[in-house]
């Protein structure tokens, strides 16, 4: 089951690189696709959004700003869910691992290996998990919100193969959001900055879930960022949106989100387009905060977006329109219900 940000409303819950060093507290991780992992390796890490299950409604969060969030029970003592090639990973906090190899090198390489062949890869996608409105641990190393993105991992592996695409994972130093002290946006920001320090000028993409989302939209302003991909975000009304100016920005929700508020995600997606940024929301029918429920269509349509943002593939017709729309355009043309944009094979 996810984890969701301890009390959060329109905010986080859930229940449940090659070579060259960075700052480990916020360094990604890379995610190989099962094809491309050897018999031994080592599990990718994954940052805070909701885990895997579906959420449990809990009572209303009476913190201050961040109190339009609901408050979830963590259910760590919870099995991660079976998903193929994974069972026989280790955890990613293997004693000696990450000290032998610090920063982005001392995480699980990336899938997408393929025609570069230069020093650096030809972009970065960087996966933020969901987390709590506050915690102050550090997240455990099977860590359900992290193990919840490890297929979208997979997915975005797999659909970038033969581009040299390095995929990563950030490292959060804490659980929770923590209010003005914003730890995971203070993570992301360091791993954007140890990829700009290992890479130089490389485009990045942020895949973020819950209390990741939130972490990846308002990191999005780091010179690397080209677009980000919100899973089920957390957006509390008197977030910032300008720092989204000139990125493309697709939001996906689920109407029956109990953690996380789909209706705060298309009022973020209008608000950044005004903004100067290119923006879509999707709503994703009889899903969960979770996003068990028709796993497999957030799974695709995720790796999809990537590809297309990244130029690798073509964007979901009905996505590149909306993407498209000037910025002072609000409503349906750029909130759009994916059962009615995609044929019969997505539906389910």
């Amino acid at each position: 089951m996810a984890h969701g940000p301890g009390p959060l409303a329109s905010g986080p819950g859930g229940r449940a690189g090659h070579p060259t060093p960075t700052p480990t507290s916020a360094v990604a991780e890379t995610v190989p696709p099962a094809a491309d992992r050897p018999t031994t390796h080592t599990r990718p890490t994954v940052t805070n959004s909701a885990a895997a299950g579906v959420p449990r409604r809990g009572r209303a969060a009476a913190h201050g700003g961040d109190s339009d969030m609901r408050t979830e029970r963590a259910q760590d003592s919870e099995p991660p869910p079976r998903t193929a090639a994974a069972p026989e990973e280790a955890p990613p906090g293997r004693p000696g691992q990450d000290a032998a190899r610090p920063g982005l090198d001392g995480l699980p390489r990336q899938g997408g290996r393929g025609a570069g062949g230069g020093d650096g890869p030809e972009a970065v996608v960087m996966l933020l998990h969901g987390g709590r409105e506050a915690g102050l641990e550090a997240p455990p190393p099977w860590n359900l919100p992290g193990l919840r993105m490890r297929p979208f991992g997979r997915s975005i592996a797999r659909a970038t193969r033969g581009h040299d695409v390095r995929l990563t994972a950030v490292r959060y130093t804490h659980r929770g959001w923590n209010g003005t002290r914003e730890d995971p946006l203070r993570d992301a920001r360091r791993a954007l900055d140890a990829v700009a320090e290992a890479y130089g000028e490389v485009p990045v993409i942020l895949v973020g879930h819950s209390m990741g989302g939130r972490a990846a939209l308002r990191a999005a302003g780091h010179p690397l960022v080209r677009g980000v991909v919100g899973l089920a975000p957390w957006c509390p009304p008197g977030d910032p949106v300008t720092q989204l100016a000139g990125r493309s920005v697709v939001l996906l929700h689920s109407d029956r989100d109990h953690t996380t508020s789909p209706l705060a995600s298309q009022t973020t997606a209008t608000r950044a387009r005004r903004a100067g940024a290119r923006t879509c929301s999707v709503t994703i029918r009889g899903s969960d905060h979770a996003m068990l429920r028709r796993a497999p269509v957030w799974h695709r349509l995720t790796a999809d977006l990537v590809t297309g943002l990244l130029g690798h593939g073509p964007l979901p017709p009905a996505v590149d329109a909306a993407l498209r729309l000037p910025p002072g355009t609000s409503g349906p043309e750029g909130n759009l219900d994916l059962d009615r944009i995609t044929g019969p094979h997505d539906a389910r």
